[in-house]
């Protein structure tokens, strides 16, 4: 059940489960963004040994949940705070 309005994509209640495990890798600044939905390496200076959970958990505070909340956590980091989303398109 949908607690809020869906989002443009039509989905609901996205953020504030887990923190999100993204492939992006850290990087300090938010030069050079890729527009085309991959991934952000190595390219600008990524560090690719941490990467970019994003979108706050189920004990982050309100400043965390939300879709540009990011972190910069080691790449073998791993906590029950921690997700990932699987899509299925429906047909």
């Amino acid at each position: 059940m949908a607690s809020y309005k869906p989002s443009s994509w039509g989905l609901h209640d996205m953020l504030g489960n887990v923190w999100e495990w993204t492939d992006d890798c850290l990087h300090r600044d938010g030069n050079n963004v890729p527009t085309d939905g991959r991934a952000w390496l190595e390219e600008g200076g990524g560090e690719c040994d941490r990467r970019v959970p994003q979108g706050g958990s189920w004990v982050s505070g309100t400043d965390w949940v939300r879709a540009a909340a990011q972190a910069g956590d080691l790449a073998i980091h791993h906590s029950q705070l921690l997700g990932f989303r699987v899509g299925l398109t429906v047909e």
